[in-house]
C-alpha cells in the first residue's frame, strides 16, 4: 500500500510543479514565445524564470533536478540547453543577458549550490562538459559586465570571451571561472581559484590566478567520509 501511495505522489507532483511555474509566470506569452521550453517535467524542477526577449529556447534533459534554480534571458535567439540527469542545487542561476548567448550542461553534471553562470554581451558560449562537478560559491561569466577602455586609443580593451569546461572536471568552492577561460578534462581547480586562462588536462590547478601545482591527475565522485 505504500508504495502505491507514493507512485500517485510522485505522479501528482510531476502534474502540479509544471502548472504552479505557469501561474507564477506573468503571462503565457512568456512561456510561449519568448522562450520555448523543451522536455521541461521530465524530472524534478522548481524554477524561477525570468524572459525578455524572442525566439529564446530552455531545453531541459530527462532526469535532471533542479532545485529552485532561477533562468534569467535578457535579449534574443538565446539558449540554455541542460543535458540528461543534471542536478542543480538550491539557489543556481542560469543568465542569458545579450543575444546570441549559449549556455550548455553536459549529460550527469552536478552543481551543488549558489553556482552562476552568465553568458552575457553577445555571441558567447559557456560550455560545460559530461559528468563535471561544481561545489558551492562558483561563479562562471563571459563579460566584465562593464568596459574598461584604453586611454590613448579609445579602444575597449576587455571583449567578453567564451568559457569552455571539459569533461570530468572538478572545481572546488568559491571559485572564478572568468571570460577566456578552458579547462582541460579530468582537471581539478581547487579552492578559491581565479581561472583566467587555458588550464590543461588532467592537472591541479589552484589559485588567483590559477597556476598548475600537479600534472597528470584524475580524480573520482567517490566520497571519503
Amino acid at each position: 500500500m505504500l508504495e502505491i501511495i507514493k507512485g500517485i505522489v510522485k505522479r501528482v507532483k510531476f502534474i502540479y510543479l509544471p502548472l504552479l511555474w505557469l501561474r507564477e509566470l506573468p503571462s503565457r506569452d512568456v512561456l510561449n514565445v519568448r522562450a520555448r521550453v523543451i522536455n521541461y517535467s521530465w524530472g524534478d524542477a522548481i524554477i524561477r524564470k525570468h524572459v525578455v526577449g524572442t525566439n529564446n529556447i530552455i531545453k531541459i534533459g530527462k532526469g535532471c533536478s533542479l532545485l529552485d534554480t532561477e533562468i534569467r534571458i535578457v535579449g534574443d535567439n538565446n539558449i540554455v540547453k541542460i543535458a540528461d540527469n543534471c542536478s542543480l542545487g538550491p539557489n543556481c542561476s542560469l543568465w542569458c543577458e545579450g543575444d546570441s548567448n549559449l549556455i550548455v550542461i553536459g549529460r550527469g553534471v552536478t552543481f551543488t549550490n549558489r553556482c552562476h553562470v552568465c553568458a552575457q554581451e553577445h555571441h558567447t558560449r559557456i560550455i560545460i562538459g559530461d559528468d563535471c562537478m561544481l561545489s558551492n560559491n562558483i561563479i562562471i561569466r563571459t563579460s566584465d559586465s562593464h568596459p574598461i577602455y584604453d586611454i590613448c586609443s579609445g579602444k575597449r580593451c576587455n571583449p567578453a570571451k567564451d568559457v569552455v569546461i571539459g569533461k570530468h572536471v572538478w572545481v572546488a568552492p568559491n571559485t572564478k571561472i572568468m571570460k577566456g577561460a578552458i579547462i582541460g578534462e579530468n582537471s581539478v581547480i581547487g579552492s578559491n581559484s581565479v581561472v583566467t586562462k587555458e588550464i590543461e588536462p588532467n592537472t591541479l590547478a589552484v589559485g588567483a590566478p590559477a597556476c598548475t601545482v600537479k600534472k597528470d591527475v584524475t580524480w573520482t565522485r567517490e566520497k571519503l567520509f
